[in-house]
């Protein structure tokens, strides 16, 4: 799934991906991009984008592919990031990611979303109630240990059908300004 949130919500499924680039590419002139992460129970692809969608929701998910970890630095609501709080950010993602290297887990994606930093580990799990329980004792138990008073571990980002941003398209999360670009 494409979703784009902006003067209006987009959505679409795609099982092109020439499609879903260009998609992304004019949605992302007016409209923060995302994607789901997870694989969907069997449905048409659009290859387009629309309104009135009926977007993703978490029974829509036939297995859970990738498991999200956000870091956001702490700051005024519907502000971005200054440089150091981008890199307090990148710093508590890196202790994270050490921290599951010494238990043998593999390489995450490492990407930073605009205001904070993402690892994005590759899973098979089922999409069903015991999944979604045990990834809330440790998404809770991972933000107790992750967040200071400069970055929040944003526990919220562990359901089936959640977002994240498309990497590569722009973050439209506050108004540019000298220290907050």
């Amino acid at each position: 799934e494409l979703r784009c949130l902006g003067p209006n919500t987009l959505t679409g499924i795609f099982d092109d991906p020439e499609a879903l680039y260009h998609a992304a590419q004019l949605a992302n002139r007016t409209h923060n991009v995302f994607s789901s992460l997870n694989r969907p129970t069997s449905r048409p692809a659009t290859n387009s984008l629309g309104t009135g969608g009926g977007a993703l929701g978490n029974a829509d998910i036939d297995r859970i592919t990738r498991l999200p970890f956000d870091f956001d630095p702490a700051r005024p609501a519907g502000t971005n990031s200054t440089s150091a709080e981008l890199e307090a950010g990148r710093v508590q993602a890196y202790a994270l990611m050490s921290f599951l290297n010494s238990w043998g887990w593999p390489e995450p994606l490492i990407a930073c979303s605009g205001n904070g930093y993402h690892l994005m580990y590759r899973v098979k799990l089922p999409a069903d109630q015991a999944t979604a329980d045990a990834l809330r004792i440790i998404y809770l138990a991972l933000q107790s240990r992750y967040t200071n008073s400069q970055v929040i571990f944003d526990a919220s980002v562990r359901n089936a059908a959640r977002i994240f941003r498309l990497y590569g398209t722009t973050n439209r999360k506050g108004p540019d300004s000298a220290d907050r670009p």
